[in-house]
């Protein structure tokens, strides 16, 4: 029994260090800067795109809304639906003086859902002669890659962004622990912009 559990904690201690071997990849970007102090009640977050991309954007957004009311902001999140790869979201369609600020998740690549085979050689030792017997672990990851450009806007001027930024993401978006790293990214950079 105790050897059946020590194989499988090998196993997965070799899979977690095989995945930070091979690691995700998420750059922030910023293209345009604010400097001037600026304070948001309500904030409308709009994004758009494939179904990949909703599936992303919906579980950034629940972590990002929840940072943002912990800072006393209120924020609501609307997906525009399908768009084609060249079209940008016309957010000017929801301009509403309920939100006093808006930010966009434009894409600015086609995003796509790719499958990532791997396979992981392991030497088992053998209890009865001693030696070890060679295995391959095969298994499969899910990545999702993506490029977007996230502009910030305010009401009173929704003609002229902001703070710009280029996100790219490569990564296994159904790990949570990287929607809370690309949250931390973007609220970091909005408090260097004094967006918050």
């Amino acid at each position: 029994m105790y050897r059946k559990y020590n194989f499988l904690f090998l196993i997965v201690s070799a899979l977690m260090s095989y995945d930070s071997i091979n690691a995700q990849k998420i750059t922030l970007t910023e293209t345009k800067k604010n400097i001037i102090q600026k304070k948001f009640n309500n904030i409308l977050i709009i994004g758009a795109g494939s179904t990949a991309t909703r599936l992303f954007l919906d579980n950034l957004t629940q972590d990002l809304i929840k940072e943002l009311n912990r800072k006393n902001i209120e924020a609501t999140y609307y997906y525009d639906g399908k768009l084609d790869r060249n079209t940008q979201i016309n957010f000017k369609n929801f301009i509403n003086e309920k939100y006093d600020a808006y930010i966009v998740f434009n894409l600015s690549d086609t995003s796509y859902v790719h499958k990532k085979n791997k396979s992981l050689p392991l030497n088992i030792p053998i209890s009865s002669g001693g030696g070890t017997a060679q295995i391959n672990l095969n298994y499969s990851k899910l990545r999702y890659a993506e490029d977007f450009l996230i502009e910030f806007f305010e009401y009173s001027n929704s003609k002229v962004s902001l703070w710009e930024a280029v996100l790219k993401l490569n990564f296994d978006f159904s790990k949570e622990k990287f929607y809370h790293n690309i949250t931390n990214m973007l609220v970091k950079n909005f408090k260097e912009n004094k967006l918050l």
